[in-house]
């Protein structure tokens, strides 16, 4: 029986050698072209394996934790710890969060309190889609905990530093400003 590191690994090595064979086109044995659009199947089927898979691992996680997380519409898994005061932040406001980031089980990976406050405008994309949802549903002085799947934070690739690749990201954040522009 595969555990579950191992399964991510084959899913993720699918995943790859399926997206190689999708970036271009091959002559098979028949002489007969396969593409990218002979690709999109198996592909969407790879896909939904994968977030299925990381939904049923965050459930688990949340479950564990003893955390109250709920969904999105995008994915993303978050629950409010502490309710901010004023406007929500939103696209283009700059924002400054104080953090901790960690994988779904792992120790804390990174955090302000010795990187610094974080500083960024949404919606720039200097962060992940995940971060900037969550900070999108937060007032200032605001907290709150979530979890990203790959698709909303780091994806196929990881972030090359701390972050390795298909990594579900939990972080937890509070609110320090906004200026709207």
């Amino acid at each position: 029986m595969l555990d579950i590191r191992s399964l991510r690994c084959l899913a993720g090595l699918l995943v790859a050698l399926l997206l190689l064979a999708a970036c271009s086109e091959k002559k098979v044995a028949d002489n007969s072209v396969v593409g990218a659009k002979d690709m999109r199947e198996p592909l969407l089927r790879a896909n939904t394996f994968l977030v299925s898979a990381d939904s049923l691992r965050i459930v688990a996680y949340n479950k564990e934790s003893k955390w109250h997380l709920r969904p999105t519409e995008s994915g993303l898994w978050f629950e409010i710890t502490k309710q901010g005061r004023g406007k929500l932040a939103g696209m283009g406001d700059a924002v400054k969060v104080k953090y901790s980031t960690k994988m779904l089980k792992g120790p804390v990976i990174y955090c302000s309190d010795s990187l610094g406050v974080l500083s960024f405008v949404l919606g720039k994309g200097t962060e992940t889609r995940g971060m900037e949802e969550a900070i999108m549903l937060l007032a200032k002085g605001g907290k709150a905990r979530f979890v990203q799947p790959p698709f909303l934070a780091y994806g196929l690739v990881g972030d090359g530093k701390m972050i390795p690749p298909r990594a579900i990201v939990v972080s937890e954040i509070e609110l320090v400003d906004i200026v709207t522009k």
